[in-house]
C-alpha cells in the first residue's frame, strides 16, 4: 500500500475527530452555563484570618486592709480597675464576616451554608437584633436568618426564611460571633454550600495570638484578722491605681 494514499485517508479522520472533540467541548463548556454556581468568601478575600484575644494572668493575690472611714484610696482604685475590666470585657468575642455569592448563570434555589468548627470554640451566637458591621465589603447588617447549633459539632448555618432563590450576581452577607477556649492557636473552619443542583465546599482557617495582661488581685478587708494566715497585705494602693490607669490609655 502507497503510505501517501494512508495519509490521505487518516488525515480526514484525524479533521473529523478534531471537530467532533471541539464539539464535544464546547457542549460541556456550555452545559456548565446551565448549572448554578456559588462562592463563599470570608472577609478580606483570605482563606485565614487572625484575632488577638486579651487574656488576664493573675500573678498574686494580695489584701488591702482599708482605713475605714476613710475609702477614697480604695474607691479610687476600685473605680479605676472596675473600667479597665469593663472596657475589655469583650475582648475575647469576635465576629467573623461572610460574603454568599451567587456567581452562576442561574437562580440559586433552596440553598443554604453550613460551617462547623474545629479546634477549641467556647461558644458561638448571632445577634438577637440585627447588627451593623464592617467588612472588607463596607458597612453592612447581620440578617435574621442564621442559626446556631451547638448539640455535636459547633455549627452556623445560613439559610433565608422566605425561600427566595438567589438570583444572578447577588450576594448575601452575614455575620457572628465566636469566643476561643484559652491557650486555643487554631480553628478551622469547614463549610458547605447546599443548593438545587449545585454542591462546593471548602475550608478557612483562624489562627489566634493572645495578648496577655498580668495583674495583681486586691482583696479589701477592714480588719486584720480577715487577712489569711501568710496572705500578703498592701499598705499603699497608689501603684496598683497607677497600673490599671496606664493600661486604660492603651
Amino acid at each position: 500500500m502507497n503510505w501517501s494514499n494512508v495519509l490521505d485517508i487518516l488525515m480526514p479522520i484525524g479533521t473529523i475527530v478534531g471537530i467532533v472533540g471541539g464539539l464535544l467541548g464546547a457542549l460541556t463548556y456550555l452545559k456548565s452555563l446551565r448549572k448554578p454556581k456559588a462562592r463563599l468568601r470570608l472577609s478580606g478575600e483570605k482563606k485565614e484570618i487572625t484575632f488577638t484575644p486579651h487574656y488576664y494572668n493573675k500573678t498574686s493575690t494580695k489584701y488591702y486592709i482599708v482605713p475605714y472611714p476613710d475609702l477614697k484610696h480604695f474607691d479610687r482604685y476600685h473605680d479605676v480597675a472596675e473600667k479597665y475590666q469593663e472596657k475589655h470585657k469583650h475582648d475575647n468575642v469576635f465576629l467573623l464576616p461572610f460574603r454568599f455569592s451567587n456567581t452562576g448563570k442561574l437562580q440559586l434555589e433552596n440553598y443554604r451554608v453550613e460551617i462547623e468548627f474545629y479546634g477549641g470554640i467556647k461558644n458561638l451566637s448571632i445577634p438577637i437584633e440585627p447588627i451593623k458591621f464592617m467588612s472588607s465589603w463596607g458597612e453592612k447588617t447581620t440578617p435574621k436568618d442564621l442559626k446556631v447549633n451547638f448539640s455535636k459539632q459547633p455549627q452556623i448555618v445560613y439559610s433565608p426564611e422566605d425561600e427566595h432563590p438567589l438570583n444572578q450576581n447577588d450576594h448575601k452577607d452575614f455575620a457572628f460571633l465566636f469566643t476561643p477556649h484559652v491557650d486555643v492557636e487554631k480553628i478551622e473552619l469547614y463549610w458547605r454550600i447546599i443548593a438545587k443542583d449545585f454542591f462546593d465546599k471548602g475550608k478557612f482557617t483562624i489562627f489566634l495570638k493572645p495578648y496577655v495582661t498580668e495583674y495583681d488581685e486586691i482583696i479589701p478587708v477592714y480588719t486584720k484578722a480577715e487577712v489569711p494566715e501568710g496572705a500578703e497585705t498592701v499598705e499603699d494602693l497608689a501603684p496598683y491605681t497607677k497600673q490599671f490607669e496606664e493600661l486604660l490609655k492603651q
